[in-house]
């Protein structure tokens, strides 16, 4: 225990002298996290990595960008002797077409690379699960493409993904894998040596590097990484003890933080609403609270609260809103404007920032502040916890509207 105890007290001496230094040289300001964009898979990840890919880009340097793209992406070497670099172009969420019946053609493309003989097609993914058919669907469009399939950790497509009911498949050999967390964190790496006198530029790839490193648990200053390493090496029994904990405590405080709302919430609420977690543990990917009409159970319709975990369909930060579970009711919101279209989520409202943290379950800043201070603990369930009851008082009628809706549609069967 007390080896284990000093090597907490050096990594926390190490940790206090970098927070220090951050605090010096801005470090930890981040434009993308400012703007809530930090999981935004079209707007923020597949734009910017499109645009510096662009030789016609309007970071006005041609090609090089792309080069080192191909040249980390070891299976565009096949295609890179023959490449037209200079005029290449690069196009973000290529219409295909309205998806058909069959889910074999159609749909958005995230990005395009292709000359006048080359096609490399990249399939983006930070949080949001694969679409029926989606890859198939681009294989389609471009028969002879470099079909890449990029994820944050380098994981594989579901299989619905790449193969339909009526029986067209594509090989895994078809589909290349590449990770947030090893090829674009070394291509922007290599792009920031080529940036020394753009400065506009060099910083703007800084920040989006410190992005791409926060979404994928990676340290962001490598002197404190290599100082940490070397007491871990020295200390490596106790090191593995503390890793063993790790996740039990962290979701420990989550759990207690859910716990904790939904009982607030039952008090309020349980006259209307069933409201519980649907034995969701508490690491696992969309931990959630649901709200549920007791009046309308059964209409996959409902309030709910996710991501607990920080691990979520939509990203890591908390957030409460509308859920249409497996799309079913969609019809029933098109006349209304302010509601979502896309995916099972009608509506989304993030939560007010706690403490200067906005509430994100994977923040270990947030977590560590949340562990030492258990006053703060139980102010932020009675923030939101209110700020979910208000939510779902400005929602419930135009929801028992729709509720009234799905009723007369179902008698109607």
């Amino acid at each position: 225990m007390d080896k284990i105890k000093n090597l907490l007290q050096q990594v926390s001496i190490i940790q206090k002298k970098y927070d220090e230094i951050a605090k010096i040289t801005g470090e930890n300001f981040n434009i993308f996290s400012i703007m809530r964009a930090e999981s935004d898979e079209v707007r923020t990840h597949s734009r910017i990595i499109a645009d510096f890919l662009n030789p016609k880009g309007l970071h006005s340097q041609g090609s090089i960008y792309l080069k080192l793209f191909f040249e980390e992406v070891k299976a565009l070497n096949e295609i890179k002797e023959n490449f037209d670099f200079e005029n290449a172009k690069v196009l973000v969420e290529e219409h295909t077409g309205r998806i058909d019946g069959e889910y074999s053609e159609g749909g958005f493309i995230d990005i395009v690379i292709k000359d006048s003989k080359n096609q490399v097609v990249i399939e983006n993914k930070i949080y949001a699960g694969d679409q029926k058919g989606q890859l198939l669907r681009y294989k389609k469009k471009y028969p002879m493409c470099t079909l890449i399939y990029l994820t944050l950790e380098g994981k594989q497509p579901s299989k619905f993904s790449y193969k339909i009911d009526n029986g067209q498949e594509l090989s895994l050999k078809d589909i290349i894998l590449v990770s947030y967390k090893d090829d674009i964190k070394k291509w922007l790496e290599n792009c920031l040596e080529k940036t020394h006198s753009l400065p506009i530029i060099r910083e703007t790839l800084v920040q989006y590097l410190y992005l791409v490193k926060k979404l994928t648990n990676q340290s962001t200053n490598k002197k404190m990484s290599n100082e940490i390493q070397n007491i871990i090496l020295n200390n490596f029994l106790s090191a593995e003890q503390i890793v063993k904990e790790f996740d039990s405590v962290k979701y420990k405080i989550c759990g207690s933080i859910r716990e904790g709302i939904i009982d607030k919430l039952k008090i309020k609420l349980i006259d209307k609403y069933d409201i519980s977690d649907k034995e969701s543990k508490i690491g696992d990917k969309n931990s959630k609270i649901w709200i549920e009409s007791k009046e309308y159970i059964g209409n996959s319709l409902l309030f709910a609260v996710e991501p607990f975990s920080g691990n979520g369909g939509i990203g890591t930060e908390l957030f409460c809103g509308i859920i249409d579970l497996q799309n079913k009711n969609k019809d029933l919101f098109v006349k209304i404007p302010e509601f979502n279209q896309n995916g099972w989520w009608r509506d989304v409202k993030f939560f007010q920032d706690f403490e200067n943290f906005k509430i994100d379950f994977s923040d270990s800043n947030f977590i560590g502040f949340l562990g030492k201070n258990k006053d703060k603990k139980e102010e932020l369930v009675q923030a939101l916890s209110q700020q979910i009851i208000e939510y779902i008082e400005s929602r419930e009628k135009v929801l028992f509207e729709i509720y009234k809706e799905i009723t007369e549609k179902n008698k109607k069967f």
